[in-house]
């Protein structure tokens, strides 16, 4: 992702060329969505009066072609970024939309995008005076704590391995993408998507494969192979090259993991809290659709407090969306929710540095957060 806004920045051409992409990506899924579901198209498009937008910064920036330099710059990271489009009616000619108010709703602080927002509405995290916590998984990870009483916002770069991306037989989530594993006396069960043969890992694929070579033991808890592999790596399924994983795919999920164990850590750290404090745990993002909470929290992934608090929202921004577009003031719906968050750069916290070596391990997060 820094590469695509570096690039922005550098080739204007190249940012007009990302922007188009996006914006023509956004109309195709809404066309093919109406084609599937309703079978009218050019005529629903016209009946259409609102369009809501939300997503991670980088891509918002990229889609709007507005404030991606803010966004490179460390002095912005927790200031919120400005990236409204200003030629509005251009997507409404392009996407067919005469009637459309198209809102592009603003991220909260630096890569702390209005994804999260969403989720915070779908959730209703902040409704409560229990404590919980909020992570939205993907190549940038958004983390919300609420204390009951106010609430704590940061993200992380939780690196492309938990979404398959940069993983030797990394896939989406498709056909023939393995989304889950387990080890039983009978041997190893693997599921892919629509049964078909496998044809490589997703992010919830590739934790549980990690999670079995860990409780095998062919993965030691440092993430290094027990008996040397000549860099071939270890097949799960023997003489499929698909289900191959390599000692980059194991290093990937251990950074990825230990960033987002860290931050999750650190937040709590700052209001003196632990984890059994914690009443409601909302994994967020397409990464928790297939997960299994107890191989994540094996891994350290996720906390070792009881499963029944741990709950997966995988289409929480969508879900939140919906609501928004069904309140009479939308905007102020989002605004309400974040306006006294309070937002954290944890590249200045020493803290975090130190807690993000510790979870490079491949073990339980302790109870405990001090």
């Amino acid at each position: 992702m820094l590469t695509r806004l570096d690039v922005a920045l550098q080739h204007s051409e190249k940012a007009r060329k990302l922007s188009e992409l996006a914006r023509v990506a956004i109309i195709k899924a809404l066309r093919d969505m109406l084609a599937r579901e309703v079978g009218e198209i050019k005529s629903m498009l016209s009946e259409i009066g609102q369009v809501m937008i939300v997503g991670n910064t980088a891509m918002l920036t990229l889609l709007t072609g507005q404030g991606y330099a803010d966004l490179l710059n460390p002095d912005f990271w927790q200031t919120q970024i400005h990236c409204q489009p200003i030629d509005y009616d251009k997507w409404q000619a392009q996407w067919l939309l005469p009637h459309a108010k198209i809102m592009v709703l603003p991220p909260v602080a630096g890569f702390i995008g209005s994804d999260l927002t969403a989720d915070l509405v779908a959730t209703t995290l902040c409704n409560s005076s229990n404590a919980a916590m909020l992570i939205d998984v993907g190549t940038n990870t958004e983390i919300a704590l609420w204390t009951g009483k106010k609430l704590l916002i940061t993200s992380v770069p939780g690196g492309s391995a938990l979404e398959s991306v940069g993983i030797q037989n990394g896939m989406p989530p498709e056909s023939g993408a393995i989304v889950h594993i387990q080890q039983s006396e009978n041997g190893l069960f693997v599921e892919t998507i629509n049964d078909e043969s496998a044809l490589g890992f997703c992010g919830s694929g590739l934790l549980d494969a990690i999670a079995v070579l860990v409780a095998t033991k062919v993965l030691k808890p440092s993430g290094r192979f027990a008996q040397p592999t000549g860099g071939a790596g270890f097949a799960l399924i023997p003489d499929n090259s698909h289900t191959v994983i390599i000692g980059r795919d194991i290093d990937a999920f251990q950074r990825a993991k230990a960033a987002i164990a860290s931050a999750m850590e650190t937040l709590l750290e700052f209001v003196h809290m632990s984890w059994e404090e914690i009443e409601r745990l909302c994994v967020c993002g397409a990464f928790g659709r297939h997960l299994n909470i107890e191989n994540a929290q094996a891994l350290g992934l996720l906390p070792a407090i009881s499963a029944e608090k741990i709950e997966l929202n995988a289409d929480a921004s969508l879900a939140g969306c919906e609501l928004a577009l069904l309140s009479p003031d939308n905007m102020a719906l989002f605004e309400e929710i974040t306006a006294n968050a309070q937002t954290f750069n944890l590249s200045l916290i020493p803290s975090y540095e130190d807690r993000y070596i510790n979870h490079l391990l491949l073990k339980p997060i302790q109870r405990s957060s001090s």
